[in-house]
């Protein structure tokens, strides 16, 4: 650890042990955004720059902004983990700085759900919307919102779900590609299974042989996000002005299933597995503020 290390150089090399680690693009494009902005208004040089009085100006600076306490907890947690990684690969000894760094309070914010009005609204808007394209794009499009309606998956999961994992008689729908890097079994709600049905009916009558359930042009591809963009805009515009709906987001969706399943009496170790959160505290975290 003799002679200082040029904090970019280290970056570069935190980079690439995340793609060793085969962390996701998106992963590593947040911690190079946060790592750019780090530097960018510390005037930082050298990673044995790196400590207290520097990390507590940063904090300073942010909270001056205006950003948000949370905001500042995820960029110091950018910060501290690739820290970490350069005590683990000795560029620097380990100083026990992290432990010297009180990071600003937050107030509990409730996660953000969809109410039964609301929820109503949008499903009516996706059914009667008369302006698709095609049979193909209706079906689509019913079937990805009631997806996000009643499985709790997440946008990612959903874009990338198998046709061939996806069984109708034994009610699930096998989750490969998830945040955490586990497979899952999802079930099937009713009110899926039947679009569902009529979706996968239709791709076999026309003779698609797509590797993905949600496909754009290539049926060996998955939808893109920009195309899911468009798709969630048109309907929400069209629940707004059609039914007075309010704006929603898709992550909103699992918030809201997690929290009426608890409110109906599902174990939380069930939903936390439906779910797949790797820890129950997220899980519980959902509803306590709905039932509290």
């Amino acid at each position: 650890m003799n002679g200082q290390i040029v904090i970019q150089r280290a970056m570069n090399d935190y980079y690439q042990y995340h793609r060793e680690m085969a962390s996701r693009p998106k992963t590593i494009k947040w911690h190079k955004g946060v790592h750019k902005y780090f530097i960018k208004n510390t005037g930082i040089q050298y990673l044995q720059d790196i400590d207290k009085p520097l990390i507590k100006s940063f904090i300073s600076q942010l909270f001056n902004k205006g950003v948000d306490p949370q905001s500042i907890k995820t960029f110091i947690s950018s910060i501290r983990a690739f820290y970490r990684y350069c005590v683990a690969e000795e560029y620097v000894e380990d100083t026990g700085l992290w432990r010297k760094i009180k990071l600003p309070q937050m107030d509990k914010k409730p996660p953000k759900t969809i109410d039964e009005e609301s929820f109503a609204k949008i499903k009516k808007a996706v059914l009667n919307y008369n302006a698709y394209l095609s049979h193909f794009e209706a079906l689509r499009t019913k079937t990805i919102f009631f997806c996000f309606m009643y499985t709790g998956m997440r946008k990612s999961e959903i874009l990338n779900i198998l046709t061939k994992n996806v069984n109708l008689d034994s009610g699930c729908i096998l989750v490969e590609n998830t945040k955490t890097r586990n497979y899952r079994e999802v079930p099937i709600h009713m009110e899926l299974d039947f679009i569902l049905r009529e979706y996968m009916s239709f791709m076999e009558d026309k003779g698609y042989n797509n590797e993905y359930l949600f496909f754009n042009i290539d049926p060996h591809k998955p939808l893109p996000e920009i195309t899911l963009r468009r798709m969630k805009k048109k309907i929400q515009n069209y629940a707004i002005k059609r039914y007075g709906s309010k704006a929603f987001t898709w992550h909103r969706y699992r918030h809201t299933l997690a929290t009426d399943l608890v409110l109906g009496g599902a174990n939380i170790k069930d939903v936390q597995d439906i779910l797949g959160h790797t820890n129950i505290q997220t899980t519980i975290n959902i509803p306590e503020f709905r039932t509290s």
